[in-house]
């Protein structure tokens, strides 16, 4: 009876284990969700080569889960993640300059009216 009883015990704990996400499968959410933050930023566009990387990066890492191959799994999700950001910040500072750029369009053109308008 007892060997019943933890062998089910056993079991159940087995299950519980398994069910839980390990650290490779919260590291490849984790990137899968950095990807698609800089593809929302137009990071497909702007740092291309970064994340074409990072997607071959997310797709092995996804293998050697599947492979149960857990650390290798995990150090690629974690790059995929730091390609990801970086393609990101490069995004958002690419869109930044331009962005300042026509602001100091607008202001030249500005000063210029206010100049021709002191002269009249």
């Amino acid at each position: 009876m007892r060997s019943v009883v933890a062998i089910a015990l056993a079991g159940f704990f087995l299950a519980i284990g398994c069910a839980k996400p390990g650290p490779s499968q919260q590291a490849i959410a984790q990137a899968d969700y950095s990807l698609r933050q800089a593809r929302e930023q137009g990071a497909d566009t702007e740092a291309a080569a970064l994340m074409r990387s990072a997607d071959e990066k997310l797709a092995r890492a996804q293998g050697y889960q599947r492979e149960k191959e857990y650390d290798e799994a995990q150090r690629l999700a974690e790059q995929v993640a730091v390609e990801a950001a970086l393609a990101d910040a490069l995004t958002r500072n690419r869109v930044a300059k331009a962005q300042l750029a026509d602001s100091e369009a607008v202001l030249k053109e500005l000063r210029e009216e206010a100049e021709r308008r002191r002269r009249f």
